[in-house]
């Protein structure tokens, strides 16, 4: 492919030039570019002399593997939202024969793609081959399933992923918000930070929130939660109908003022307690640390506690609780943990009430046990 190297040298750099003026081009999709296996791992295209996008056929035969890298820049006169570069895997054809369209590149972007191996076994034999998979793009590029990709972001299979510095591993998920993850099928991880490790279908809706294994579960958009779903949909028919979670909360008092534990800073609300789902019940069991600095006043709980919502959060109500003080020092007797329902999120509140002139931080760790209708 390449004439004038030595056979033992290939270029890093291809550079293809579509942005000059073509009369020709104006009216029919002729830009046709078909990669070799030697290709240089880099190819940059200019495009924009043309209404057509660049037609780019990926390498049949290349080693396991191999990465190349397209680039796409808009530098002609014609410019429009679909002259950019359109990619072709040969290795897999549709019903009638034609080589599949596997991605589009705007202007500018840029997709990475890597030849992997693949097998599909039938009735009396195996056959083998390779294919080429989107490792990571540019937010101006889709693949056959929709967005492809946001800054510094990557996936691997088919998967869609538009936030920034976010990555998918399987088939199925979306990725849509920053530094969010998910490996697996068909999870949806819709907000920042969030993940979905393992299972199918799970649901993160809420920030640091996680969910592993399982299959259609959800953190009913709860921050810093983490659920572990079973057969939700199969057994129960419905999203979050069958789950375990656990969820970190706190708090920090310096008076003797009830104040209520949160999964992060912001006033109790249905995103940082543990909120039920509609026709729903949880068994609650968690355990609770406060401290005064400089090994001053300590003390620890537990509790369990069983609640049910109804159809609205204003019938959420508990059905019994048992707390337990574990240890505390003298100083801390006063000190008071509670458990109840909070019907205006529909969720349950455990607040705490301190000490007047004492800064007292407080942790709680709740275990939960999940079924709804």
């Amino acid at each position: 492919m390449f004439n004038g190297f030595p056979s033992t040298v290939t270029p890093s750099v291809q550079l293809w030039n579509f942005a000059r003026d073509n009369a020709g081009q104006l009216g029919q999709p002729n830009n046709q570019v078909a990669l070799t296996d030697d290709c240089a791992s880099t190819q940059i295209f200019y495009v924009g002399g043309s209404y057509y996008p660049v037609r780019v056929t990926l390498p049949t035969a290349s080693a396991d593997g191999k990465i190349i890298n397209i680039r796409v820049e808009l530098t002609g006169q014609v410019g429009t939202s679909t002259n950019g570069v359109w990619v072709f895997d040969t290795s897999a054809t549709n019903a009638v024969g034609t080589p599949n369209l596997m991605a589009k590149i705007g202007t500018p972007g840029y997709m990475t793609f890597i030849s992997v191996p693949y097998s599909i076994r039938g009735t009396s034999s195996t056959f083998s081959n390779y294919k080429w998979m989107v490792l990571s793009g540019s937010a101006s590029s889709i693949n056959s399933i929709g967005g492809f990709s946001g800054t510094s972001s990557a996936q691997f299979g088919e998967n869609v992923v538009s936030g920034t510095n976010a990555f998918a591993a399987g088939s199925g998920n979306v990725c849509s918000s920053t530094s969010t993850m998910a490996l697996g099928n068909g999870h949806t991880v819709s907000s920042i930070y969030g993940g979905a490790f393992g299972g199918s279908s799970n649901e993160v809706n809420a920030s640091n929130a996680t969910a592993i294994g399982g299959y259609y579960g959800t953190t009913n958009s709860v921050q810093f939660k983490t659920v572990f779903p079973g057969d939700s949909l199969g057994t129960f028919t419905g999203r979050g109908h069958l789950q375990a979670g656990i969820l970190p909360l706190a708090t920090q008092t310096t008076d003797a003022t009830a104040t209520a534990l949160r999964s992060n800073s912001s006033t109790a609300s249905t995103t940082n307690q543990l909120v039920l789902q509609n026709n729903s019940a949880m068994y609650v069991s968690g355990s609770i640390i406060a401290n005064v600095t400089a090994a001053g006043n300590t003390a620890a709980w537990t509790f369990e506690a069983v609640i049910k919502r109804g159809a609205t959060a204003a019938s959420t109500v508990i059905v019994q609780s048992v707390i337990n003080v574990v240890a505390q020092n003298t100083g801390a007797t006063t000190w008071i943990v509670a458990v109840t329902a909070d019907t205006t999120n529909g969720a349950l509140r455990v607040t705490v009430t301190g000490q007047a002139a004492t800064t007292i931080r407080w942790v709680a760790y709740l275990r939960s046990t999940e079924v709804a209708f």
